[in-house]
C-alpha cells in the first residue's frame, strides 16, 4: 500500500487507531527470531509508515486531533500465524509482559521516521 489511508473509519485495519495517512504500508509472512535463534515461524508481520498519530507522551490521536504532518513508523508482530489453513491466532511466544501475564505479541513504535522525496511531510 502506498500513498493511501488506513484505520480508523477506512475498513483497512483496526479502528483502534485513527483514520490516518499513509506513506507505505506491507504485510509479509516473516520468521521471529530471539538472540539468533528462530523460535517461531511463518508469522504475520506488518509494517507501516505513517503520518503522526501520538502525541509527545506516547497517546493516540484522535482523528480531529492529527496535525497531518510529521512521520511515524511501526512494526507489528500480531498474535497470528500463518498456516495452510488460512491465518491462524497463535501467540507470539516472546519473553515481553508484567507479571505472569504474557504479552502475545510485539509491536514496535519508531516515533521520529525521516523520508527522503516525499514533500508531504
Amino acid at each position: 500500500m502506498v500513498d493511501s489511508t488506513m484505520h480508523g473509519k477506512t475498513g483497512v485495519g483496526t479502528r483502534m487507531q485513527p483514520t490516518q495517512y499513509v506513506y507505505t504500508a506491507l504485510w509479509a509472512v516473516a520468521s521471529y527470531a530471539v538472540d539468533g535463534e528462530t523460535v517461531s515461524e511463518n508469522r504475520l508481520l506488518h509494517v507501516m509508515t505513517s503520518e503522526k498519530v501520538r502525541t509527545t507522551d506516547g497517546r493516540l490521536m484522535f482523528d480531529d486531533e492529527l496535525p497531518h504532518e510529521g512521520a511515524q513508523t511501526h512494526v507489528v508482530l500480531p498474535p497470528v500465524e500463518v498456516t495452510d489453513s488460512g491465518p491462524t491466532e497463535s501467540p507470539l511466544p516472546s519473553e515481553f509482559g508484567a507479571g505472569d501475564s504474557q504479552q502475545p505479541f510485539i509491536h514496535l513504535n519508531l516515533y521520529d521516521s525521516s523520508l527522503r522525496g516525499i514533500d508531504r511531510i
